[in-house]
């Protein structure tokens, strides 16, 4: 190390030109990345084709408007309006419709495709002279009013009023049992809240798009009656609020960062030299940043947010490095710098395989924080030794030392024994009493007002999106899905009723041919008697049903019979080059006869056991392996199993620390947390390994003004997370700062205790 040294010597001022060259060069590509706030990058690779599936699902690429008002009639004025504004804004992608008369004649002349036993039986019941001859005069009778011009033609159409029967049909999409279409509308039964379903043409991950649904909603709330509350939820509204959120938290975590930072460096160093460690930070991030968007091809801002961290742990070395120059005489320097090799290695070295492992988790978010943090812990390692010697100062520049250099021991072996056993014992009690939670939703953005939104909308729709889940039926073709679904729903008439408005080819023609079977001549003529004599009564013309005698004949409308439901939901998915077809069901409900088709069932509760089941498998083995690891380098660095087994104990102690805040303080332990738990042991194990240098080389090179200086700047970076309200940054923050606490505290005042004797 020391030729590599003289050689840079040599060519000091070309190094340092070169050096500059390539920071400039990755900071022109830092400014060029692509930045994403992609929520699906924070799920396990082991639900990549669920979470495709309910991608294509009938509920995604959903926004749902609600509105809420003590007047039904206010309520009615302000979905209309929505509409109308929405529909006047075509670059915002959402698309939607009213179950208004254009619809329901369309329908009309749709249903003999869906006719079945249940609308027959109905019709069937009322078919009398009697009810006949009431019936027609009830719609002559609304036809002859001044409104009557305004539904004329479904009038004309409908002489005997079997559209309601039709209606029926429609509730199975009622999934939650608590709306009702009323006045072209989904209305709750007290008809005071109304819900509006928009289909989402683009990517619900676009940003851009997501942020004008959100300006959109917020002119339409300074434009309705103050008496009227209306929101929206959808994958949309959490891009934006997961973006937005998140920008707010990085800024926020930078400052707090920042002038932490400064307020350590006026109290512990206050050297102009020093100025390096805090700009050295900076070249590092970018680096890291370039590096990871060159593998990814995007950076995620939430990767992004871990900068705080990265330069918390890149202060340690060159604190490291500068405390060790400072003990050395000018003409010592590099030889110095090349004995703080060892130890400097191998703390980047635990922490940089703490990261890597994060590799092996099976969710991007950490795959690319173990590639952004690895990257730039290998940077911050290769400046702290090949850069910082030249711009550190030496012994002739020493200040006034605020910590004792000399190793002190503050308790017995026992004591120090029984203190680790207290912390682990609290751990482990910790883990037993702290709330996981591994599904998605604990991942996401948490507002208040997101939150009191989120229970709204559940309430109104019965929170049928969690207390359902999806059984997808596969398939080559869409009619070959089809006829799947309506074998298994014969098997499954209490859950599965979908396929009455969905039919396959061959069920709509025996469908109409069904339809023709009922509406036979004597039925029609018979029809044709009374409202003649209705007609002739009102002198009124006799053709004015003659399209509704045609349609009953031939099962043919006015208009075309290619209208199908889609618009309205659209069960039939293609993905992978396979069609499939989708039920929404109880999540309680057992269906017989799955096992005979190509099938899947897809729900909150059996997607949370799935991440669970990866949690415990990749977690146990990525632990396993770290711990495994670390204590074969340090076992082969101090040529020791019980130097190994010491500088092992304060990540466990962190660990511990961990489960036993969290279970303290009430804080929900997310999937995110569980999976970076091994962090803990990578960033610990550091400070048992500077402990014990210093015991062997006594504290000129290892003082510990640097050990508690570089805790704090750890603490520092991993604590500024804590301030962040998403979930993820905070979980992250929490975990390693309450970690390395304790990690610090059981290195500087249990370790010595220990390795006393060693």
């Amino acid at each position: 190390m020391l030729l590599i040294f003289d050689f840079l010597l040599k060519y000091k001022k070309s190094y340092f030109v070169f050096l500059c060259l390539f920071f400039l060069c990755f900071l022109f590509l830092f400014l060029r990345i692509n930045y994403t706030s992609d929520f699906s990058k924070m799920l396990p690779s082991v639900l990549d084709r669920e979470m495709r599936l309910f991608n294509h699902s009938p509920l995604s690429n959903k926004v749902f408007a609600v509105i809420s008002s003590k007047s039904d009639l206010s309520a009615q004025e302000a979905a209309e309006f929505i509409l109308a504004f929405i529909g006047e804004n075509e670059n915002l992608g959402l698309k939607t419709f009213a179950i208004d008369n254009d619809f329901l004649f369309s329908y009309f002349h749709y249903f003999p495709n869906l006719w079945n036993l249940s609308p027959e039986k109905q019709i069937l019941a009322v078919f009398n002279k009697k009810e006949i001859k009431e019936r027609v005069e009830k719609n002559i009778d609304k036809l002859l009013l001044p409104t009557g011009i305004f539904e004329r033609k479904i009038i004309a159409l409908d002489p005997l009023n079997i559209l309601p029967v039709f209606l029926e049909e429609l509730k199975v999409f009622n999934f939650s049992n608590s709306l009702d279409i009323n006045g072209g509308f989904v209305k709750s039964k007290d008809l005071t809240q109304i819900l509006l379903l928009f289909d989402y043409d683009g990517n619900v991950l676009d940003l851009q798009k997501s942020q004008k649904i959100k300006e959109t909603f917020e002119k339409i709330k300074e434009n309705i009656p103050a008496d009227v509350d209306v929101f929206y939820m959808g994958a949309p509204r959490f891009t934006s609020e997961n973006h937005e959120t998140i920008i707010a938290d990085i800024f926020r975590i930078s400052i707090i960062s920042i002038v932490l930072m400064i307020v350590l460096f006026l109290v512990f160093l206050r050297n102009k030299e020093a100025l390096f460690i805090y700009f050295a930070a900076p070249i590092v991030i970018v680096f890291a940043g370039v590096i990871t968007n060159w593998i990814f091809g995007n950076l995620s801002i939430i990767t992004l947010g871990f900068g705080s961290v990265l330069m918390g742990l890149t202060v340690d070395y060159f604190l490291y490095m500068f405390f060790a120059l400072k003990s050395a005489d000018e003409n010592q320097k590099f030889k110095t710098a090349q004995e703080m090799f060892k130890p400097i290695t191998a703390s980047a070295v635990t922490s940089i395989a703490a990261f890597l492992l994060l590799l092996f988790s099976g969710i991007e978010i950490l795959r690319q924080t173990a590639v952004f943090c690895a990257s730039g812990l290998i940077a911050a390692l290769f400046i702290s030794l090949f850069v910082s010697p030249f711009i550190f100062p030496s012994k002739n520049k020493q200040s006034r030392e605020i910590f004792q250099e000399k190793q002190k021991v503050y308790l017995s072996y026992r004591k120090a024994l029984f203190i680790l056993f207290i912390i682990i014992a609290s751990g482990v009690a910790g883990f037993y009493y702290a709330e996981i939670n591994v599904s998605a939703e604990s991942l996401n953005v948490s507002s208040k007002q997101l939150k009191d939104d989120r229970e709204m909308f559940d309430k109104i729709t019965g929170s049928a999106f969690n207390k359902n889940k999806m059984l997808f039926i596969f398939g080559s073709s869409i009619d070959e899905v089809l006829e799947s679904n309506e074998k298994i729903s014969a098997l499954n008439p209490k859950y599965l009723k979908l396929s009455n408005v969905f039919p396959s080819n061959k069920t709509k023609e025996k469908n109409i041919e069904n339809w023709k079977r009922f509406w036979d001549d004597v039925k029609i003529n018979q029809i044709e008697n009374i409202a003649g004599e209705v007609l002739r009564k009102r002198n009124l013309k006799e053709n004015l049903f003659d399209n509704f005698y045609n349609f009953l004949k031939t099962a043919r409308g006015e208009i075309s019979t290619d209208f199908n439901l889609n618009m309205f939901f659209n069960p039939i998915i293609n993905l992978d080059a396979k069609f499939a077809f989708v039920n929404i069901i109880p999540s309680d409900a057992q269906i017989d006869g799955i096992e005979q088709f190509d099938c899947e069932i897809i729900s909150n509760d059996l997607l949370i056991k799935k991440i669970a089941a990866d949690v415990l498998s990749r977690f146990s083995k990525i632990f396993l392996f770290l711990f495994i690891c670390s204590f074969i380098v340090l076992t082969l660095i101090f040529r020791s199993l019980k130097l190994s087994l010491i500088a092992i104990a304060p990540p466990l102690c962190g660990i511990s620390a961990f489960f036993a805040a969290s279970a303290l303080f009430g804080i929900e332990i997310n999937l995110i947390a569980i999976y970076a738990l091994p962090l803990l042991i990578g960033l610990g194990a550091d400070y048992g390994v500077f402990m014990i240098y210093q015991k062997k080389t006594g504290a000129k090179l290892h003082p510990t003004k640097a050990l508690v200086i570089a805790a704090l700047s750890t603490i520092i970076g991993f604590g500024s997370l804590t301030a962040a309200h998403h979930n993820v940054l905070f979980i992250i923050g929490f975990m390693v700062c309450s970690g390395i606490i304790v990690s610090i505290l059981t290195s500087i005042f249990v370790l010595p205790s220990l390795i006393k004797d060693v």
